[in-house]
């Protein structure tokens, strides 16, 4: 039934992506990434029982009976529940397809925005193209690079809305928790009564305060956790809003350059002529910076805006412009240790302030983005063509050849 909310039993994917809960005789599924229920399993064989013509489970159910235990198997795609006298195995579909996007040309490099609704997909003919995905028509053109773009990257980060999320949830539910241990609290104070408890003298005088003093810490917590809900709550409305209004999109290119544009009219923001063909970019945490990898070894950090000149004389104005125009701008920071072209760069998130990169000097490596410092290298054996990282930063996967490896930030094999 609908009141049976009770959790009986629960399992963990490998890499703790999916938790499935049994609720009396259903079972849920929720993404550990997102704080959402995903799905729920249904035996359509339940769906034929009937009870005086009636159907015994007409919104479906996965068991007849209670589910009380369940487990995963080792990759993660079959799902084992018992219920009385029965175990039943459910098997996750593969990855669909839902959409197919056809382009000009060959696809060089995508990205998608922190709401999902749109994509930037880099084609051959070196344009990026904003679309909208729920009717897969192009938004607009962004043209201006004459090579090859090899990185796209959305700020703010997409990664950031399954996070809030997540936050969201873990609040919403220290809420419900704190306001049914102060609704116990408060109980206990109402029923308190001593005879039934054959307390006498000083013992009735400090249960009381016990139960008063638990009752007072109680409404506290409650309303610490209604502030944390609605601090919460304001983070991802505000995410939602930035993610709306202020998106902003960098591209790199083999042509040496770096642009920012912004999402809402496609105009540029900032234009950077780098020293070496741009491999790959992405925004910092904060969208204040901006991180390049070129095939010259090194990764280059960048402001998004344009920093403004200090007061000078007129005759140094006219020097340091022609001395401007002829440099370029110049990074806030260079950082070094690959031995070969930087194929990749990854923001680790939730802390923001470490990247990884992959080589073509088989190594996968973990810099601080702020002082440019080698955390761990990790040799992966042969040239690394792409790295990606857990929303959670709990594991790095690296790309190579026609196989994919999985690290802890420890720089442990997983996988």
């Amino acid at each position: 039934p609908d009141s049976a909310k009770a959790v009986y039993s629960v399992a963990l994917s490998p890499w703790n992506r999916f938790a499935a809960a049994g609720r009396a005789n259903q079972v849920e599924i929720y993404d550990t990434t997102l704080g959402e229920k995903v799905a729920r399993l249904v035996d359509p064989k339940l769906g034929k029982i009937k009870f005086k013509d009636k159907a015994m489970y007409p919104a479906g159910a996965a068991h007849r009976d209670f589910v009380h235990s369940m487990a995963f198997s080792p990759a993660g795609d079959i799902l084992a529940t018992g219920g009385y006298r029965v175990v039943k195995l459910w098997k996750r579909d593969a990855v669909r397809q839902t959409a197919k996007l056809v382009g000009p040309a060959a696809v060089t490099a995508t990205a998608i925005t922190a709401d999902g609704k749109i994509a930037a997909v880099a084609n051959a003919d070196n344009i990026v193209r904003l679309v909208n995905l729920a009717d897969g028509k192009v938004l607009r053109e962004l043209k201006g690079h004459t090579a090859a773009v090899g990185g796209l990257a959305f700020y703010p980060h997409p990664t950031e809305t399954s996070r809030l999320a997540a936050a969201t949830a873990a609040a919403d539910a220290s809420l419900v928790d704190a306001t049914t241990k102060q609704a116990t609290a408060d109980q206990a104070v109402k029923d308190f009564d001593p005879k039934a408890l054959k307390l006498e003298g000083e013992k009735i005088a400090a249960e009381k305060k016990k139960r008063t003093d638990a009752a007072a810490a109680a409404v506290k917590a409650t309303a610490a956790a209604k502030t944390a809900l609605v601090a919460a709550k304001k983070a991802a409305a505000d995410f939602a809003k930035l993610a709306a209004e202020s998106s902003q999109l960098v591209s790199g290119s083999l042509d040496k350059s770096v642009r920012v544009w912004k999402v809402a009219d496609g105009s540029v923001v900032r234009q950077l002529a780098t020293p070496a063909p741009v491999n790959d970019v992405i925004f910092t945490k904060d969208g204040a910076r901006l991180v390049s990898a070129h095939a010259d070894n090194l990764l280059r950090v960048w402001t998004t805006v344009a920093p403004k000149p200090a007061a000078k004389k007129a005759a140094d104005k006219k020097k340091d412009k022609k001395k401007d125009e002829k440099a370029g701008p110049k990074p806030v920071l260079e950082i070094k240790g690959h031995t070969k072209p930087v194929t990749s760069v990854a923001l680790i998130l939730p802390a923001g302030t470490q990247i990884a990169t992959a080589s073509a000097d088989n190594t996968v490596r973990i810099f601080d983005v702020t002082k440019g410092n080698q955390i761990r290298s990790i040799n992966v054996g042969s040239p690394v063509t792409g790295v990606a990282v857990r929303p959670d930063g709990a594991a790095i996967a690296a790309a190579s050849g026609s196989f994919a490896r999985l690290y802890d930030l420890a720089g442990k094999q997983l996988a």
